[in-house]
């Protein structure tokens, strides 16, 4: 999985990473102070500015360690999907499970965090390099599973996986 891939973090980094994650579901990624992170964490702003050249910065390690989570949970439900199918009908009938619950209402906060996620990545040029590089896993893993499904005779061999998988991460979106 991705996130597993990731550099294990120093532990006051990982404490500060975690805390502003938890923030992160409480608050918007602009409404975040330092002064919340280092409070709720415990941690001193010293130790902050050692590990993180800004809070933005470490907002935004945050913000992608929690996308990585959503990418690694994506890969891990659209592979038993496509690879253990046995028929297009099954993997039609995962489908329209997979968006009936993509689509539940419970995750309405989760889809607007991905939004989020992909706003800030065009007002930051830094963040939306590292972002750049969890979609493109994203997008290589689905297109894997599909040239799979295809040369399972699933998928017709005239689309393009790597449209497809586009398809699929923009499907899953859905209505905000």
């Amino acid at each position: 999985m991705y996130l597993m891939q990731m550099d294990i973090p120093h532990p006051t980094k990982a404490k500060l990473i975690e805390t502003t994650s938890e923030l992160l579901k409480e608050f918007k990624s602009g409404d975040i102070t330092a002064e919340m992170v280092l409070t709720k964490s415990n941690i001193s702003k010293g130790s902050l500015y050692h590990h993180f050249d800004d809070l933005e910065e470490l907002i935004e390690t945050a913000l992608l360690v929690r996308y990585a989570k959503w990418v690694d949970r994506s890969v891990s439900v659209m592979t038993p999907l496509l690879l253990n199918a046995k028929s297009p009908e099954d993997i039609y009938a995962g489908l329209v499970e997979v968006t009936r619950q993509t689509q539940h209402p419970d995750l309405k906060k989760e889809r607007f965090f991905r939004v989020e996620v992909l706003t800030k990545a065009n007002s930051s040029s830094r963040f939306a390099e590292r972002l750049r590089e969890l979609q493109q896993h994203l997008t290589d893993s689905l297109e894997d599973i599909i040239r799979e499904a295809q040369e399972r005779g699933f998928f017709t061999k005239s689309l393009d996986p790597k449209a497809i998988a586009v398809f699929i991460q923009a499907y899953s979106l859905g209505k905000v």
